[in-house]
C-alpha cells in the first residue's frame, strides 16, 4: 500500500500538471528522504538507528524540515517559472546511489551503502596459502598469426615441475599455451596442464592469464633476455580437477599465480586462496 500511494503521487502530479499547462498553473511534487521530524525518531527508536540512517545518506546527514520548505519555496517562486509535472527528489543524493540493504523486520529497514568499513573482516582483505612453485619447459612458440580475434601464438609444454609443501612432482609433456597477443600490447593466456604428483596422482591445471609491461621489457623478454619480474606484470588464476583421493580438496580450490618468463621457460609462484 505504501509503495502504491507513492506512485499514485507521482502519477497524480504528472496528470495534473499535464491539465494544467495550459492555464500556466505549475504541478511539481517534492519526495524527501530520511528528515529529522518526531515521526523519523519514532522509526528510528533510538540514536544508533538514526546514526545509521545518516550514515547511508552520500551527504553524510539527515534532512531538516527547512531542507523540505526551501524546495517548496522554490518551486512556488518565478524562479521554477519552467519546471512543471516534476518529482523533486530532496534526499541528500540517495537517489543516486540506489543501493537499499534491509534490515530484520523487527530492526525496521534503513538504506545504506556498502562501505569498506562496513563490511566483515572476511570480505577485507584476501588470504592466500602458498601452494606451489612450478617451471615448464617450453618448445619454441607455433605462431598462428593475425586472426580476426588477435595475434595467435601457441606454446607447446613438454614438461617442468612443481614443488610445494602440500603437493610435488612433473609437468607431463602435452601441454599447450594458447595465447593471443592484443592490439594493446599484452598478451591473454589459455593454458591446459596435467600434473604428476611424486605418488603418481594426476591432476589437470587449467588457467588464464594476463601479462604486460612497458614496450621496451616486453620486447626484451620476447628476445630471450632476462628482465626484472618486478618491471611487468603477470598474473594467472588457476583451477583443478583430479580423481586421487589424496588430492581431492584441490577439485574445490581457486588459486591465484604471479608468473616470470625467464630465457629458459615461464615459472610461477601459485598461491591457494582461503
Amino acid at each position: 500500500m505504501y509503495v502504491a500511494s507513492k506512485h499514485a503521487v507521482e502519477g497524480l502530479t504528472k496528470a495534473a500538471a499535464l491539465e494544467g499547462a495550459a492555464r500556466e498553473v505549475r504541478v511539481n511534487a517534492v519526495a524527501p528522504g530520511p528528515v529529522e521530524t518526531e515521526l523519523l525518531n519514532r522509526f528510528a527508536g533510538s540514536a544508533d538507528k538514526k546514526a545509521a540512517l545518516a550514515a547511508g545518506v552520500p551527504g553524510r546527514r539527515l534532512g531538516t524540515p527547512e531542507d523540505i520548505a526551501a524546495m517548496i519555496v522554490f518551486l512556488a517562486s518565478d524562479k521554477a517559472d519552467f519546471v512543471t509535472g516534476q518529482i523533486l527528489g530532496a534526499n541528500g543524493g540517495k537517489t543516486a546511489l540506489c543501493i537499499w540493504r534491509a534490515f530484520p523486520p523487527k530492526e525496521g529497514m534503513i538504506m545504506s551503502e556498502t562501505r569498506y568499513d562496513d563490511l566483515p573482516e572476511p570480505l577485507k582483505n584476501v588470504r592466500t596459502r602458498s601452494l606451489f612453485v612450478m617451471h615448464l619447459d617450453v618448445r619454441p612458440l607455433v605462431v598462428v598469426g593475425a586472426t580476426p580475434g588477435a595475434n595467435r601464438r601457441i606454446g607447446l609444454v613438454s614438461g617442468g615441475s612443481f614443488e610445494g609443501e602440500r603437493l610435488s612432482g612433473q609437468v607431463m609433456d602435452g601441454g599447450s599455451d594458447w595465447q593471443a597477443v592484443r592490439a594493446d600490447g599484452g598478451t591473454t593466456l589459455d593454458v591446459r596442464l596435467v600434473l604428476k604428483t611424486k605418488d603418481n596422482a594426476l591432476i589437470a591445471m587449467t588457467y588464464r592469464g594476463v601479462r604486460h609491461g612497458p614496450a621496451g621489457v616486453i620486447k626484451r623478454m620476447e628476445k630471450g633476455e632476462a628482465v626484472d619480474p618486478a618491471s611487468y606484470y603477470f598474473r594467472i588464476s588457476p583451477l583443478f580437477e583430479t580423481a586421487a583421493a589424496t588430492y581431492d580438496w584441490l577439485n574445490r580450490v581457486l588459486a591465484v599465480g604471479i608468473g616470470h618468463r625467464r630465457p629458459d621457460g615461464p615459472v610461477y609462484s601459485v598461491f591457494e586462496v582461503l
